[in-house]
């Protein structure tokens, strides 16, 4: 093409002398400002429950308020408040102060005052049977020591009425079995006595009560009754022997005056008459066989009353 041609260049041309002059053009350098970004915020917090509220992490992370947040971190009001009057009421009710240990006497004192503790020993209203059990006797002396260790320990008057009650109660079956064991004492001592003595028993028992009419007093008397040694066979194998010396002969005579003899000693001379009159015993012919049968059958039977 001519120099100064007015001619219009191809379109080819065009494009090429175009990218030409981009490929030609200075690439950035360090210090170009970068194309500028856009802002990213932050999501919008979840909203809590209508209703209910979020603490601030210093509340909700005390020990106390743990109770009060559920398991997606939030609060219900209305349990916050429930537990706030239940703290306003408690508050306001009769407070009980525990004592500081067990020698602070006044601490303890206003305790017992609270938990109803009467003002004295004697102000206790302590309801009494009209009539005590059998073998309790009244006694002001242990009812007074009663109501002092009451005090001091301090019982109110119900828990020293319950007291009360079960001592008499328990005095009561310990009376009972007391009396009952006293009463199988006696009756072994009597089955005792009458197996020793046999048919001698009235004699030794008229012996005996006149060595207790010489030698015992009135308390002594009442003692052995009271006691039931009265019916011990060692008590009365010893006052039988008093009755020997008081008798004055060498052998314990009974109101007739035949030899009182223990059951042994009757089984003894039931043997000996048996050996002694043996044939006349087993010869049923024999002229003197029914006396000395009859008096064989005596012996035993002094031996072994019925």
């Amino acid at each position: 093409m001519a120099i100064g041609s007015t001619e219009a260049a191809p379109a080819g041309a065009a494009n090429g002398s175009m990218l030409a002059s981009i490929a030609a053009a200075p690439a950035p350098t360090a210090s170009s400002s970068p194309a500028p970004v856009a802002e990213v915020k932050p999501a919008a917090p979840v909203a809590a429950p209508e209703g209910r509220f979020k603490l601030a992490d210093d509340y909700a992370s005390h020990a106390s308020m743990k109770k009060f947040i559920n398991e997606d971190g939030t609060v219900d009001p209305n349990v916050v408040a429930k537990s706030y009057l239940n703290l306003e009421r408690m508050l306001g009710a009769d407070k009980l102060m525990l004592p500081k240990d067990e020698t602070d006497k006044d601490g303890w004192n206003a305790v017992y005052a609270k938990l109803g503790r009467p003002d004295t020993p004697e102000a206790y209203e302590l309801k009494k049977p009209e009539k005590l059990p059998d073998g309790i006797a009244a006694d002001e002396s242990a009812e007074k020591v009663f109501r002092t260790l009451a005090h001091e320990n301090g019982l109110n008057t119900r828990q020293a009425q319950a007291v009360y009650d079960a001592y008499l109660a328990h005095q009561q079956q310990a009376i009972a079995a007391h009396a009952q064991a006293m009463s199988k004492a006696r009756e072994e001592g009597e089955r005792a006595i009458a197996r020793e003595y046999g048919s001698s028993l009235p004699e030794v028992q008229t012996v005996v009560r006149a060595t207790m009419a010489q030698y015992a007093d009135e308390e002594f008397v009442g003692f052995l009754n009271e006691s039931g040694l009265g019916n011990d066979p060692r008590m009365m194998r010893m006052l039988a022997k008093m009755g020997k010396d008081l008798v004055g002969e060498t052998k314990l005579k009974g109101r007739t005056g035949e030899t009182i003899k223990t059951t042994d000693q009757w089984l003894q001379e039931a043997s000996e008459f048996r050996k002694a009159n043996q044939a006349a015993l087993f010869d049923a012919g024999h002229p003197d066989h029914k006396r000395l049968t009859a008096e064989l059958q005596a012996k035993m039977d002094r031996a072994f009353p019925t």
